[in-house]
């Protein structure tokens, strides 16, 4: 059709309090729209990996990716500022061998990223 756009964004999940028809009433659900636009305006590509952005009702905040296995843990404070300091790894990460046996990556603690490895891929239990 002419004059039309696909638009694909990511999954929000586990919204706290939320009600339907009051959507953007909450603050949670704000919440995750600028962790969707701030990831947008860092890196296009990055943005567009992004299939789900859990709100946890209120726990840690999750962010899954399309093609990668990891989950990025943003935790509750300076969501922004964290995902500055992923996308400065992104792409090497995406690239790198450490990628296929990445569980997390932990960005909960301040000025550091701290990565997570499956025990699988680590004890040698089963195939990478």
């Amino acid at each position: 059709l002419p004059f039309t756009k696909n638009i694909d964004l990511p999954l929000i999940e586990n919204v706290r309090n939320f009600k339907s028809g009051k959507s953007f009433a909450n603050s949670e659900l704000k919440k995750a729209m600028k962790i969707i636009y701030a990831a947008e305006l860092l890196n296009p590509i990055f943005c567009s990996e992004i299939s789900e952005v859990d709100m946890n009702n209120g726990g840690e905040i999750l962010v899954r990716l399309t093609s990668e296995n990891f989950v990025l843990r943003l935790g509750r404070k300076d969501e922004i500022r964290k995902l500055a300091y992923f996308n400065v790894i992104f792409d090497k990460l995406r690239q790198s061998e450490a990628n296929r046996i990445l569980d997390y990556v932990d960005l909960r603690f301040k000025d550091e990223i701290c990565l997570g490895f499956s025990r699988k891929a680590l004890y040698g239990e089963g195939e990478i």
